[in-house]
């Protein structure tokens, strides 16, 4: 087979002028030798195989791409799901840090008022049991 121009010769009597799939269009000095046949039928599966390999490659290119989209979209969901699992995490953490922060201070501001009473009656009961001694002008 040799290319001419626009036209592939397959033999010296049989030029092929435009090959398209499933669609050729012979020329022949000699019709009648079964060479025409021929060269129509090696023409559509030279046509028909060139076809079915760029649909293949095409296929494959597509489960490529289509492959690493789905690769992409997973590893993006789940960063997305870790980044929303650490931030609740963060937010609870803080949170019972400030509720055990808060219970802590209110504690100690308990025990400071009640140590502050009891020390209030304290000093009470003791004036009342024991009143200070007022000194006089006259005994001294």
């Amino acid at each position: 087979m040799v290319m001419t121009g626009g036209a592939v010769v397959l033999e010296p009597e049989i030029v092929v002028v435009s090959v398209v799939p499933l669609l050729v269009i012979v020329v022949s000095t000699r019709p009648d030798e079964g060479l025409l046949e021929e060269a129509v039928v090696e023409a559509i599966d030279e046509a028909v195989v060139e076809a079915i390999e760029e649909a293949v490659v095409e296929l494959i290119e597509e489960a490529i791409v289509e492959g690493i989209e789905e690769a992409v979209v997973e590893l993006i969901e789940e960063a997305i799901v870790e980044a929303i699992e650490e931030a609740v995490v963060e937010l609870i953490e803080e949170a019972i840090v400030e509720g055990i922060e808060e219970a802590v201070v209110e504690l100690i501001e308990e025990a400071v008022v009640e140590a502050n009473e009891e020390a209030v009656v304290e000093l009470i009961e003791e004036a009342l049991v024991d009143p200070p001694e007022t000194s006089t002008d006259d005994e001294a």
